[in-house]
């Protein structure tokens, strides 16, 4: 099919007949979506008016961006784009929470962007800057220098990648402020985690946690026991940091977290019941880790690897807690 549909891209207006075959056969592709995909493309602004409007038709009607692949969901926007069958909310929609990151990528740098009207292509494009994958920031930025626009959206939330793009062409003055590597960390660890002000909440001790941030998101794909471990190291630093931002629950003594931890009637288990239990959770289960001990205290029994599916429990009382300390004003 792929040379069939190399040869169809050599026309410049496909005939009568052949058109026709191109639309039966998308339109009876029903066995693999990257051949219909394939078929669109090459046909794309090839097809006289009557098959045009009839292929729209269809691919109108089978336009379901959630569930279908990505190669589909790029040719089926693209070819709806040009013959205007997508509204101007259903493709920036589509260019902002599209699953596939080349997906997003793909729509966003064959944006049409002379057929929607400003605001929601400004809204397409200050959105992906924002993108967690560089190959999306960098299309939004190339868009925003084609039409010579600087995003509106805040430059500290921008893709590096993508700002970088921006100062080489001259459309922005300076790059964006250095990337907090906890809160990009936690980010990739779960799109939940709210981006905080870790830099004013650790202080002197923000490139410590910053390192364990990096690590704890990286182990969480690799090996969940010495994520565990990770996190409780990372957790030492974080209830430090809430003794040293709030005076009224005591004192706190770093590498001891454990003092703090035994006992559920303290001012910290009120005032921070959520973030109280998230340290003690991770804390009791890497006591159950064959990186700390031998043996289970509790029980007598050996120690073991900390199983996969501990993980997410574990992203439940990160976000608890984080919500919480910033509720309280702490981050």
């Amino acid at each position: 099919y792929r040379s069939i549909c190399t040869y169809l891209r050599r026309y410049k207006r496909l005939p009568r007949v052949a058109a026709d075959d191109a639309v039966r056969i998308i339109k009876d592709c029903s066995l693999y979506e990257s051949i219909c995909a394939d078929f669109i493309s090459a046909v794309d602004g090839q097809l006289p008016q009557t098959q045009d409007a009839e292929l729209a038709l269809h691919i109108k009607k089978q336009w379901a961006p959630k569930s279908v692949q990505p190669d589909l969901l790029v040719s089926s926007a693209k070819y709806l784009s040009r013959t205007g069958g997508l509204t101007s909310n259903q493709i920036v929609a589509a260019c902002r929470n599209t699953e596939s990151w080349w997906a997003r990528a793909t729509l966003v740098d064959n944006l049409d962007i002379n057929a929607l009207w400003p605001n929601s292509r400004n809204r397409i494009l200050d959105e992906n800057m924002k993108d967690d994958i560089s190959d999306v920031a960098i299309s939004a930025a190339l868009k925003s220098f084609a039409i010579s626009r600087k995003p509106e959206s805040t430059s500290i939330y921008w893709n590096k990648s993508g700002a970088i793009l921006l100062k080489e062409v001259g459309l922005i003055q300076r790059n964006t402020r250095p990337i907090c590597g906890i809160s990009y960390s936690f980010s990739k660890f779960d799109r939940k985690i709210p981006s905080l002000k870790w830099k004013r909440f650790f202080g002197s001790k923000y490139n410590q946690a910053e390192v364990l941030a990096v690590n704890i998101a990286a182990l969480s794909g690799t090996n969940i026991t010495a994520f565990v471990s990770a996190l409780d190291v990372f957790n030492d630093l974080l209830l430090d940091a809430i003794y040293n931002k709030d005076t009224t629950i005591g004192l706190y003594q770093l590498g001891n977290i454990g003092g703090v931890l035994n006992n559920p009637a303290s001012n910290f288990a009120a005032i921070y019941p959520a973030t109280f239990c998230f340290a003690c959770n991770v804390h009791e289960k890497r006591l159950q880790s064959h990186f700390s001990h031998p043996k289970i205290r509790s029980t007598g029994k050996p120690t073991g690897p900390i199983r996969q599916n501990y993980l997410p429990k574990a992203k439940r009382l990160l976000i608890a807690s984080f919500t919480e300390l910033n509720s309280n004003g702490l981050l």
